[in-house]
């Protein structure tokens, strides 16, 4: 699953907004020293909504 297609599921299944997820992307590689890309920091945001990445 590419990056777009994982923002596309996070804002169907929260609601949330892309501009949100993107700050939230940065917070997450932040917080791991930026030892992950954008679509590992997607996958573990997902993760930590509880949103199916399917």
């Amino acid at each position: 699953m590419s990056r777009e297609d994982l923002i596309k599921v996070i804002i169907k299944h929260t609601g949330l907004s892309r501009e949100e997820i993107n700050q939230m992307i940065e917070c997450k590689k932040k917080k791991l020293k930026h030892l992950v890309n954008d679509k590992i920091a997607l996958i573990l945001i997902a993760k930590n909504l509880c949103v199916d990445k399917r």
